[in-house]
């Protein structure tokens, strides 16, 4: 006994909008967490503002990691320090940027956990400002 039972026109239909729902979610999906951890490493910085000039080999490996998607967001930061004039948090901000313009060069410190970090060489603030002027206007 054969059953020829017609299939439904709406089913490719179905098929190809729940394909596209995934994608969606999964997209979704990555763009809170990517916003998370810019956010976190953000705050950190915001917290901890000192831990940049006073530690000698200081980098961020969570900065490093997030690359240029990253940027708008430490720019942001950096133009309302600038407007606060919170030098503290504009030098960490500096160090900041530094670190994700490297990271997404394929810089050093892939993971959060890496124990050696490699030097960083100690510009004044006034140095800053002149090497990161093109990023920032």
């Amino acid at each position: 006994m054969t059953m020829n039972a017609r299939r439904s026109p709406w089913a490719p239909l179905v098929w190809f909008l729940s394909l596209l729902a995934a994608l969606l979610l999964l997209w979704i999906s990555g763009y809170l967490y990517w916003q998370i951890r810019i956010s976190r490493a953000v705050a950190d910085l915001k917290r901890e503002p000192s831990k940049y000039p006073e530690t000698p080999y200081y980098k961020n490996a969570d900065l490093l990691r997030i690359g240029s998607r990253g940027l708008p967001r430490l720019i942001e930061e950096l133009d309302l320090a600038l407007a606060a004039g919170h030098e503290d948090q504009e030098m960490a901000l500096y160090f900041g940027i530094g670190d994700l313009v490297e990271g997404a060069w394929g810089g050093y410190g892939q993971t959060a956990g890496q124990s050696r970090l490699p030097l960083r060489e100690r510009p004044s603030l006034t140095e800053m400002r002149q090497e990161y002027r093109v990023i920032i206007k």
